[in-house]
Formats: C-alpha cells, sequence, structure tokens
C-alpha cells in the first residue's frame, strides 16, 4: 500500500455489522450530519457529529486531526 497522509486505507475500520441497530435512528443523524456539514458549510459543532479523538479519516491526502476554526 502507497503511504497516505493519515496511515489509513479507504476501506479499514469497523468490518461487523450490528442487526439490531436502529437503523431509522442512525439515517437521521448521517442526513443531518451531511446537511449541516457538507451543505450548509457549518462546521461551528463539528465535534458534535464527529467522533473527535476516534476520527478516523479515509481520504489519503487528509490527516485525521479535526482542527477548530
Amino acid at each position: 500500500m502507497e503511504q497516505t497522509a493519515n496511515g489509513h486505507t479507504q476501506v479499514d475500520g469497523v468490518a461487523v455489522i450490528d442487526t439490531t441497530a436502529d437503523t431509522d435512528a442512525t439515517r437521521r443523524v448521517a442526513e443531518e450530519t451531511v446537511r449541516t456539514i457538507l451543505v450548509d458549510n457549518d462546521f461551528s459543532d463539528v465535534g458534535n457529529y464527529l467522533a473527535g479523538e476516534s476520527y478516523i479519516q479515509h481520504n489519503p491526502r487528509r490527516l485525521s486531526v479535526l482542527c477548530a476554526g
């Protein structure tokens, strides 16, 4: 594998599907996250939407660091 900026591939991470998960609630959270960050371009509460220190960036050109402001 080529060296990436963050040391991760685009497919590493959790690979087990939790069939007991509430998919409707997960869908609502995902939609709100996409709308707030990507559509409205509002990064003011990005820590509330992403996993903070546990966040894994899968874009090989970006670091896995969330920066304020």
